[in-house]
This record gives C-alpha cells, structure tokens and sequence, in this order.
C-alpha cells in the first residue's frame, strides 16, 4: 500500500512544505494539466517528494505559491520527461529552475529500450505502477482519493529512479551528455513559440494541400477550433485531424466540385455543428482563387537538392551506425531533421561547417564532438535548390 500523502489546497496550510523545501537540496516533482478534456489546457495538481515525504498541492485552489516557486527555482528538481511539465510551470508562473535532472532523458542516453516512469520503477524499485489514470480529468474537484494516490506515487520513486541513473551516466560517462540535454530541456521550456497567422491551421500531413483544398483545411481548422472554444472542449474530441484531411483530399481531387456535391458528413456530425461545418465549407468552396492561402514555404525557402538527399543518407548511414556501437537510439544522437539543417546551412553558407554551424542547427556540444568527425567529410559541398 501507498504511503500517505499532504493534500495543500490553502496558503496556510503551505509552510510545512515550504520549511521542508528549504532543508533539502533535492525535490522530485510532477503536475498534471487537463488538455485531454478542455480547450485551454491548465495547471491542476502540483506533485513534490522532498525529503522523505509526499505532497500534493492544489493550484486551482488559489494558494500563493510565489514563495514556493522561488525556493523550487533554486533547488535540484527530479523530473520524468520534464520538458512538458517545465513549458507548463513557465507558461503558469514564469518558472524556470536552475537545475534540473531529468530521469526520461537518462534512460535514453543510457539506450534503455523502455524510458516510461513505470518501466523504470518497475526495474528499479520492483514496484508495478498502475497506468489506469493517465487520461483522467485532473480539473475535478473533488478528486477522488484514487486519483490523489496515483498522482503521489508519480514523485513518490523518482529519487531512487535518478539515484540509480546516475549512477548509470557516472558509469558510462555520459553525465556531462545529461547535464548537457537536462540544460537544452530548461532553456527551451522558457521559448513561447509566437505562432504566424496561418500557422496554426496547417496541421500534420497538410502542408501538401495547395489552392482550393488549402481553403477547405483552412476554413475546417476554424470551425473546429470555434466549436472547441464555445463547448471548452479539446479540438481533437470535436474532430480528429484525420476528418479534416479527409475533406482537403477530397477538395484537391475534386477541383469543379461545388458544395452541393461535396461527399455526406458522417453521422457523428448533426445539430448545430453540422450547420456550421456546412456553412465553413459552402465558403470555402466558393472562394476565389486570389482569396485561397498561399502554398507552404519550405523551410528558409529551400529544399535538398539530390545530391544533398544522396549526402543526407549517408550522414544518417553513419549517425546509425555511430548509434549502434553507443547503443543508443539514433535520434538521440541528432534528429533527421537537425542534421537536415545543417545541410542547408551550409549551404547557404557556401563553405564547409565550423563549430558554429553545428551549434546553429540544433546539436549540443556533446552531439558536435560524436558526430562531427564522422560526418564533415561528406559537408563540404552542399549545394542548394531554391524553391
């Protein structure tokens, strides 16, 4: 059976755990949000073990917890996965800590092939951690006491999880690789990504969608995204990206069709949403030309040429195998992507990469000192087609 815990929904009732974050140096920490079930995703449960005890403290109970995020700044946090919890408490209170040692990002330098919480307490503390809630409605209140314990047992083993990974990293000499990636994790969850006007809308896998099915994409993100917001609920629970898609395809292999011969909505979409997923599409349809959205740029309006695309295999070729001698998984080592933008930087550089190029795409210097000299040789042409 679980230990107990400290619930802490009011100000008063906070000093204990400010007194034992005080004395300590170390405190692990989790939160829970509500994105699965509302529009504008909130804080709902913040989750400390810190010096042998268990709290959970109530944010939508209105507690001050400035005091709290000030010590918390100043201490070591023990985090599994920390990036969303970090964009979360930034986003939340402007909180950004000095330190942070992120226990996810150690099992992937260490090549574990499960990195999941319960996977490691599992290994580690021989303790089987039910998965039953990941999905549940933090915003309840009350919560029930079910929902409270498993909340606790996320902070509950995360010191004897990073204890144990740390000694792993010491071991393998990868701690300077994790104190490296726990620091990119901290600095990037300060970044607020200021979305374009037309951003937001091209969702994955419809940035190929050009003139008139652009339009139909388009007018369809509003839509859902306007029924999400009047019925506060998250976007995808009003349609699956998927459906939208659905109907660009449909438009772009249908370029004459007009409204009136547009395929029938699925039963799931009646009422009121169907009357204004039918007036979104009836405009989108009879839009002009000079109205629909403009094609998706490729990114620093260039794409590989074929001898970079040739180039490019060959860099991820020997990315795998320098992988597989680490054993580790071949994106830890720099992502497809990355390594595709230094390409094209240096290209747009016009001479071969030096330290700064590397830093510039994306890879840590840890990532730099593995991969650079595998992979200079093949960067010392890379031409550009502009598109």
């Amino acid at each position: 059976m679980s230990e107990s815990y400290t619930l802490i929904s009011d100000r008063k009732d906070l000093d204990p755990l400010l007194l034992a974050v005080a004395a300590h140096d170390t405190v692990a920490l989790d939160t829970e949000a509500d994105n699965q079930h509302h529009y504008r995703e909130k804080l709902c449960l913040l989750q400390f073990t810190v010096g042998g005890r268990n709290w959970i403290v109530d944010p939508l109970a209105g507690p001050d917890l400035e005091s709290l995020m000030g010590l918390l700044a100043r201490r070591e946090l023990l985090i599994h996965g920390a990036d969303y919890d970090l964009r979360l408490l930034y986003r939340t209170y402007r909180f950004r800590p000095e330190r942070v040692f992120d226990t996810m990002l150690a099992a992937q330098l260490l090549g574990r092939p499960q990195i999941g919480l319960a996977a490691l307490v599992g290994e580690i503390c021989q303790v089987n951690l039910s998965k039953h809630a990941q999905r549940a409605d933090w915003s309840r209140r009350p919560l029930p006491p079910e929902l409270l314990a498993y909340a606790a047992d996320d902070t509950r083993y995360l010191g004897r999880v990073a204890a144990a990974m740390r000694r792993e990293l010491a071991h393998a000499g990868r701690l300077p690789w994790h104190a490296e990636s726990c620091r990119r994790t901290v600095a990037a969850a300060g970044h607020i990504r200021q979305s374009l006007p037309e951003d937001p809308w091209r969702i994955k896998g419809g940035k190929h969608y050009t003139g008139r099915a652009a339009a139909v994409l388009r007018a369809l993100w509003h839509w859902r995204e306007e029924v999400a917001r009047r019925n506060d609920r998250p976007p995808f629970k009003i349609a699956r990206p998927d459906f939208l898609l659905e109907w660009a395809e449909w438009a772009a292999g249908h370029p004459d069709a007009g409204f009136e011969d547009a395929p029938t909505r699925p039963a799931w979409l009646h009422g009121a949403r169907l009357h204004a997923f039918d007036s979104a599409l009836e405009r989108a349809l009879a839009m002009p030309a000079e109205s629909w959205p403009a094609s998706v740029p490729p990114r620093h309006g260039s794409r590989l040429s074929r001898d970079q695309e040739t180039r490019l295999k060959s860099i991820l070729a020997r990315r795998d195998a320098l992988a597989r001698d680490l054993r580790l998984d071949p994106g830890v080592l720099g992502s497809r992507d990355v390594l595709k933008e230094l390409i094209l930087g240096c290209a747009a550089d016009s001479r071969p990469p030096d330290h700064e190029a590397y830093a510039h795409a994306g890879l840590m210097e840890w990532q730099i000192e593995l991969l650079r000299p595998l992979i200079e040789p093949l960067l010392e042409r890379a031409d550009t087609v502009d598109q």
